[in-house]
């Protein structure tokens, strides 16, 4: 049937195409690349050169907990760390309270 019928084929879908991308233009449909995040926490990683002692990496998490721990509305930090050929890292998270 839609062969009988080509040019109301056509104009039905192009109908329908140029419909769906005017829906987020107009508000009628949201959208959004990266949700916001209500867990209360912060999450980083810190990344040195492969060969780096872990020692030096831990001592440099360390400081930056040490910092950050310091600020006004941090309930608790955690780091874990992870050597690899590639890199070495550290990934300090934070908790944060009202």
């Amino acid at each position: 049937m839609a062969l009988n019928h080509r040019w109301a084929t056509v104009g039905i879908c192009a109908f329908l195409m140029i419909s769906s991308l005017a829906l987020p233009a107009l508000g009628l449909v949201q959208s959004e690349f990266i949700p916001n995040s209500d867990t209360g926490s912060i999450s980083m990683t810190l990344t040195y050169h492969a060969g780096t002692p872990i020692g030096k990496t831990s001592a440099a998490v360390d400081r930056l907990t040490d910092a950050i721990t310091n600020l006004k509305y941090v309930h608790a930090t955690l780091s874990t760390s992870a050597g690899s050929r590639p890199v070495t890292d550290r990934r300090p998270a934070v908790s944060l309270r009202a």
